[in-house]
């Protein structure tokens, strides 16, 4: 991802990378996904996924969107279906 502007995330690194759950895949061109940060939040908006590469990692659910599948960079990971269930209701909750 290149550099967002306002109150969307930026990544560390030099290509403004970060990790993301797709959410779900649209086309073969475009994926809804959330965010992930390394900064501890306990707030309704910020879910604990658990660590990733070492490093702990929340979902930022107040900023899932619609992305080309051209912006993924490499896959790093998959989550647990029970893990998968818990994030759905999450983000049920907060759009109801």
């Amino acid at each position: 991802m290149w550099i967002n502007i306002w109150f969307e995330e930026d990544g560390k690194k030099e290509n403004f990378s970060r990790p993301v759950l797709i959410l779900k895949k649209f086309s073969k061109d475009t994926f809804l996904w959330i965010p992930t940060t390394s900064i501890i939040k306990k707030w309704k908006f910020y879910y604990n996924i658990g660590e990733i590469k070492w490093i702990q990692n929340f979902l930022i659910l107040s900023q899932i969107r619609l992305y080309s599948s051209k912006r993924l960079l490499s896959h790093i990971w998959w989550i647990s279906m029970e893990e998968w269930k818990n994030i759905k209701k999450k983000i049920n909750k907060l759009i109801e």
